[in-house]
């Protein structure tokens, strides 16, 4: 089924800069949009965000290590660039 929709400039800018930071096109992300909102099951159907359901957990438990937040782009970094050597997961 095909469908047109008219969107404010608004929105269509935001839905197109989106779609680029994240590499995709703005139907398909859209249309993603529509699928998680519509075509999700009925307990994921509600104006609650991923993060608003984790709100209750975020800041109670300790790992004893004071450091996990910490230069987590550069481990990110050093981990993708290790799989790709082939190397498995950095330690």
């Amino acid at each position: 089924m095909a469908l047109v929709l008219e969107l404010t400039p608004e929105i269509e800018e935001a839905l197109r800069e989106q779609a680029a930071r994240l590499g995709t096109t703005p139907e398909i992300l859209a249309q993603k949009a529509l699928r998680d909102q519509f075509a999700a099951p009925p307990d994921r159907q509600s104006d609650a965000s991923d993060m608003d359901a984790w709100k209750p957990f975020i800041g109670r438990f300790h790992s004893g290590k004071g450091d996990l937040s910490e230069n987590t782009g550069d481990r990110f970094s050093e981990i993708v660039a290790a799989k790709r050597r082939g190397e498995g997961r950095a330690s």
